[in-house]
């Protein structure tokens, strides 16, 4: 593994991205960082195979008072598409899972369960139960998967419906 691969004249650290303009630094250790998680790109791209998933969220369909967050997120979403067709004849695929709110102990602090705000969330999710880390990482092996070697330039929203309804991405 190298330390350092090039999109497009961009220098990544492996597990970062630099946002471009106001949004600064993605800090790597954030939950919605990117994650080069399968094949170096230079060894991928000569292995004709590999795989760049990013951790998203809902709310880059729009959320009240989480602009920041919603754009930051969002900005990864147009990374995960742009570098889906600058490195698609490569064989890397380029996707992203988008979680809705997820059972963490973070979330819990926030959000104790009974909560007037933990009702507000449930009720904006269709299946009323907020996402399992598990089942985020199943998502995310799936897209890793040879089953998925087709699959590039997508967000698989893992929101038990929370997204029914909101504008397309």
């Amino acid at each position: 593994m190298t330390d350092y691969f090039h999109l497009s004249g961009a220098s990544l650290a492996p597990g970062s991205i630099i946002l471009p303009g106001n949004f600064g630094a993605h800090d790597p250790g954030n939950r919605h960082a990117s994650h080069r998680v399968a094949g170096d790109p230079p060894d991928a791209a000569a292995e004709g195979m590999g795989r760049i998933v990013n951790i998203t969220s809902l709310v880059i369909l729009g959320m009240v008072n989480r602009t920041a967050y919603a754009a930051s997120n969002a900005a990864l979403g147009s990374f995960t598409r742009t570098w889906a067709l600058e490195l698609a004849e490569t064989g890397i695929t380029v996707n992203s899972v988008a979680p809705g709110p997820v059972e963490t102990e973070l979330f819990r602090r926030n959000t104790p369960p009974g909560s007037e705000a933990e009702r507000i969330f449930l009720t904006n999710i269709p299946m009323r139960r907020l996402v399992h880390p598990e089942e985020i990482a199943a998502s995310v092996a799936f897209m890793l998967s040879e089953d998925a070697s087709y699959i590039t330039s997508q967000t698989l929203l893992v929101d038990g419906g929370g997204s029914i309804g909101k504008a397309a991405i």
